[in-house]
């Protein structure tokens, strides 16, 4: 499997504080069967420009390979990317495109937390034709009234990934709704997003013995061909 959604990076966002911890969440990743790892910190266009964050992520990067060498554990194959939340303009930026995930070519895009406008999902489309995107946890903006826009850019034709976090997959209070999102066919991709070790731990082997268990046949095939697509790109 390829989890494309970690804050593992240390120093980065509101994930990993140190390098230790990034190295536990990364053995959590192997034990679960992860054999890459996409390293995608948040990136908020009002905070900071890209070469900015393109300058501390080389840093944080460079720390975590040296603690991965010098202890000399197993890693799954790291690929620096972000986490892009959404802002007005970002369909003709030209400094966004720096920012995909490495391997995969993939940007990873994170959405409002409102009521999407017809302008906001057209900035979407047009972001579209020339960068393939994961929209980060579709399912967090189910809530906000958006089913019909994310609809819209499911069935697009623009190759845009819906990506669900492992997480709600767990709970009895959301699995439910999260398996049937599933098979309604709103999730191509299960990544873990995880953070730290304690609340917010890669949970990836759990959810996917759920899924396997109740997703119907065609579900699971189409997750599985995502991810063998995703993983071909990385040479896995």
């Amino acid at each position: 499997m390829i989890d494309v959604h970690t804050h593992i990076l240390p120093g980065m966002d509101d994930g990993c504080e140190h390098s230790d911890e990034s190295l536990r969440l990364l053995q959590m990743e192997v034990e679960q069967g992860i054999k890459a790892v996409c390293l995608t910190s948040h990136f908020y266009a009002r905070n900071e420009d890209p070469e900015h964050f393109l300058e501390r992520r080389a840093y944080s990067y460079s720390r975590l390979l040296s603690v991965i060498k010098g202890n000399g554990i197993s890693s799954p194959k790291l690929f620096c990317g972000a986490e892009v939340r959404f802002f007005e303009g970002i369909g003709r930026s030209s400094a966004v495109r720096k920012l995909v995930t490495e391997g995969i070519n993939c940007l990873l895009l994170e959405m409002p937390f409102t009521h999407w406008s017809d302008k906001t999902v057209s900035e979407v489309l047009t972001l579209s034709e020339d960068v393939k995107i994961i929209l980060a946890h579709t399912e967090r903006f189910l809530f906000y009234e958006n089913m019909d826009h994310i609809h819209r850019l499911k069935y697009s034709g623009s190759g845009i990934i819906l990506q669900s976090n492992a997480e709600i997959f767990i709970p009895l209070s959301s699995r439910r709704k999260a398996l049937k999102y599933l098979n309604d066919g709103y999730v191509d991709l299960i990544a873990t997003d995880c953070h730290n070790e304690d609340q917010r731990p890669p949970r990836m082997g759990k959810a996917m013995e759920f899924i396997q268990k109740r997703a119907d046949s065609d579900v699971l095939r189409h997750l599985s061909e995502v991810q063998s697509a995703l993983l071909k790109r990385v040479g896995l």
